[in-house]
């Protein structure tokens, strides 16, 4: 994943869960993203989010062919259902961006903590259909089994891949564990440090230790002016500013987002820093 889009991605996520409305679907689907992860957390269940939009004709043939069906009504019934419209401007939207979910019709399986456990594209038979879901959910499992079995490796090379597997589905947990294993390793050149300093923060941002992850954002940037990494400096005035929103701290963030175009008026993701900063400012966006 590129840095551009990981911060993107993970940019969008602060006021996700603020916007929505709990209520009952149809045939057992969830609308509300929290009494969902609530749900799936009081039930030790896997989430299934059905995302789609009213012009997509394969959505509706899903609905008509698969989800309808009695053998998926059976099956589906290990998980907790959660359908949300893309084009909602509020949680359905938020979701697709977050999950990079642009292919639609697509369903997400996630855990109570929205980290990816897979997901499946496109149309398929239900059998089918089943099957590639219990594919997804084998994969994030052997990937588990991988973490229980390597996490205390010295080789940075299966801790650097483990690590961003499982940051890339969102697991914070797993992924600062293994990035804070790769640095102690010491094999890396200071710039790599330094960048995987970037990930480490925002792999503790993910797991809400807000305090350490400034932490890190602080080491990495006093690290990184050393080596003299525009980028890197750019991506941890980022991460610093979603680690205030995420904790809820709308002043610090709208504080950091100034200084970031102040600091950095040549930057790629401006335009994404300039919009957040007015969408706080005006009140269209709050913080988590």
């Amino acid at each position: 994943m590129s840095g551009r889009r990981q911060i993107l991605r993970l940019l969008c996520y602060a006021a996700l869960m603020a916007t929505t409305v709990s209520a009952q679907g149809s045939e057992g689907w969830l609308t509300s993203a929290e009494e969902a992860k609530f749900t799936a957390e009081s039930s030790n269940r896997l989430i299934l989010i059905d995302l789609y939009a009213d012009w997509c004709h394969w959505c509706g043939q899903l609905e008509r062919d698969v989800f309808s069906t009695d053998e998926f009504q059976r099956y589906s019934k290990k998980f907790v259902l959660l359908r949300v419209d893309t084009e909602d401007g509020a949680t359905g939207s938020g979701l697709q961006e977050h999950f990079s979910a642009y292919n639609l019709p697509t369903i997400l399986i996630v855990d109570h903590r929205m980290v990816e456990f897979g997901r499946v594209e496109g149309y398929a038979p239900t059998s089918q259909f089943i099957g590639e879901i219990e594919r997804e959910v084998a994969q994030f499992r052997a990937l588990e089994a991988g973490f229980e079995r390597f996490g205390d490796t010295n080789d940075p090379g299966a801790l650097a891949i483990l690590a961003e597997e499982f940051h890339q589905r969102g697991d914070g947990k797993r992924a600062s564990s293994l990035y804070q294993r790769l640095l102690e390793t010491e094999t890396l050149d200071e710039d790599k440090a330094n960048w995987t300093r970037l990930q480490l923060a925002d792999s503790l941002r993910l797991d809400e230790q807000f305090d350490l992850a400034l932490l890190t954002v602080a080491e990495a940037r006093d690290r990184g002016r050393t080596t003299g990494s525009k980028d890197l400096i750019e991506r941890l005035d980022l991460i610093q500013a979603q680690i205030s929103l995420d904790r809820g701290d709308c002043l610090a963030a709208k504080s950091e987002l100034r200084r970031f175009l102040l600091t950095h008026p040549a930057s790629q993701l401006r335009a994404w820093a300039q919009q957040t900063l007015d969408e706080l400012e005006t009140g269209q966006s709050t913080c988590a």
